[in-house]
């Protein structure tokens, strides 16, 4: 006689949204509180299950593709945020006012987002790999230097 299994319908859900925040198999298992061998049992047996883990993984591929990418292009070039601080004062009757002030504030480039960037997507001209292109076809031979401390003949 097997075990009694602990799989129900509610971990789909879970299983869909721990996949969705980028959640690893092994780790939505202990988050599931299953052993990563009884996962791997329930995505064969139920297909629901299976189900529940591609649609959460979906979700997370299209955020990441569609949503990372303009924030990596913001942190390169810096930006500007709102921020918003709030000072409590009391008089002398008790009575309480709040005061909210709203400042700019800027957040400046990120050098190694803007390096990311450009090897990424610029990798003929930011490479830290020399490239052969730059002296493809050109011989010691063919360059010439002249030198202007001789004289001509």
């Amino acid at each position: 006689m097997s075990r009694p299994t602990k799989y129900n319908k509610e971990m789909n859900e879970l299983v869909k949204e721990y996949a969705s925040q980028g959640y690893l198999q092994d780790q939505i298992a202990t988050k599931l509180g299953i052993s990563e061998a009884a996962f791997y049992v329930y995505l064969e047996k139920h297909l629901e299950f299976k189900e529940a883990l591609k649609e959460g993984r979906n979700i997370y591929h299209e955020a990441f593709t569609n949503e990372l990418p303009p924030l990596l292009f913001k942190s390169a070039k810096g930006y500007y945020v709102d921020e918003t601080t709030t000072t409590t004062t009391k008089d002398k009757d008790g009575k309480v006012t709040e005061q909210s002030k709203v400042t700019k504030r800027y957040i400046s480039p990120s050098t190694a987002m803007q390096i990311f960037l450009s090897k990424n997507h610029l990798p003929d001209r930011y490479s830290d790999k020399p490239q052969e292109h730059f002296n493809k076809g050109i011989k010691e031979t063919d360059i010439k230097v002249k030198n202007p401390f001789k004289k001509e003949d």
